[in-house]
């Protein structure tokens, strides 16, 4: 009983627990937002943005201004922490993740120019009939590129989110909320 003690006194003195908290990853200028909330899985910051709806290329750029990027849910473990935050924050409606396939239709990249299939790592959610589970036909054209994620329905679908002059002048891209996430830097 007592060598257990001892054992157990070194590992945690060894590897101590320390809950990362709100305030230990995320950006000090914004956790005090009233349009946003916060929460830290695996040292990354995730911002729900709850009020100022944004256009995919909108909400891209604001997160990166802002030192961090579209939420990228690569794991299901990700992607149930970030449905189970939002239906938390009673946030239902879709937001935009940082997932799309502009470049080439079909092929998913993350924002980090990662691929979605990337060798063994293929996690996705998409609903039946969406993203890499549609099915088009040779030569139809298919705009649906940007990502969002349904909290209610738990799953992921992809949108038409062209950034042409017509569309814009129209504003005929439906405006979004959306997540963000941090890494702290390891200067700090």
């Amino acid at each position: 009983m007592f060598v257990i003690a001892i054992l157990a006194t070194i590992l945690i003195c060894t590897f101590p627990s320390r809950a990362e908290t709100v305030e230990d990853v995320c950006p000090e200028n914004l956790i005090n937002s009233t349009s946003s909330h916060f929460k830290v899985l695996n040292g990354t910051c995730y911002q729900f943005v709850k009020d100022g709806k944004k256009q995919y290329w909108e909400a891209k750029d604001k997160c990166k201004s802002n030192g961090g990027q579209l939420a990228m849910p690569k794991t299901e473990e990700i992607n149930q922490f970030l449905v189970d935050s939002l239906l938390e924050f009673d946030i239902e409606d879709e937001v935009f993740i940082g997932l799309d396939d502009i470049r080439r239709e079909g092929r998913f990249r993350w924002i980090d120019r990662s691929y979605l299939n990337d060798g063994n790592r293929f996690y996705h959610n998409f609903a039946g009939g969406a993203g890499v589970n549609r099915r088009t036909r040779a030569g139809r054209d298919n705009f649906n590129d940007c990502v969002v994620l349904k909290p209610v329905k738990n799953e992921w679908y992809d949108l038409d989110c062209r950034r042409d002059s017509f569309r814009l002048l129209f504003s005929w891209e439906k405006n979004r909320l959306y997540i963000c996430e941090y890494t702290k830097d390891d200067s700090d």
